[in-house]
This record gives structure tokens, sequence and C-alpha cells, in this order.
């Protein structure tokens, strides 16, 4: 399965999207962390950046999935 056909991450994008009105926070100052490929669908389709935590050597961010910029750690 890819990126492409995957569920919308977990959580889905909207439960964040809520989370950032709720709490007053600004969309461009929000972080999401995941240490799977697949996290960063979430925060991609929300429009706010991802860092990817990897203490495995797992692969580098594919940039398709965060053109505009993630973080990998």
């Amino acid at each position: 399965m890819s990126t492409s056909t995957a569920s919308p991450g977990r959580p889905p994008p909207d439960t964040l999207l809520y989370l950032i009105e709720k709490y007053h926070m600004e969309q461009n100052r929000v972080f999401c962390v995941g240490d799977r490929t697949l996290d960063m669908v979430c925060p991609k389709n929300a429009g706010v950046r991802g860092i990817f935590y990897s203490l495995e050597g797992q692969p580098v961010l594919n940039r398709r999935l965060f053109p505009s910029g993630g973080f990998l750690l």
C-alpha cells in the first residue's frame, strides 16, 4: 500500500484541524511527530509540518509527501 492509497492518516486531518481551532493555535506553528511514514499523511493533509522520528535508519521522507518541508530526526 502506498501513501496515495492509504487511509487519511492517524488521526484523520479533520481531528487535527479541530484541535488547532479549539485551542486557537496558529496552523503554521503546529508540528506532528510520527515514527512511520504513514504517520506523516495526517499532517500533510491538514497542512501542517511533520517530524519523522526514526531510531532504526528508516528511509528519508519522500519529497512528494512533504514538498514544502518536513523534518527527519
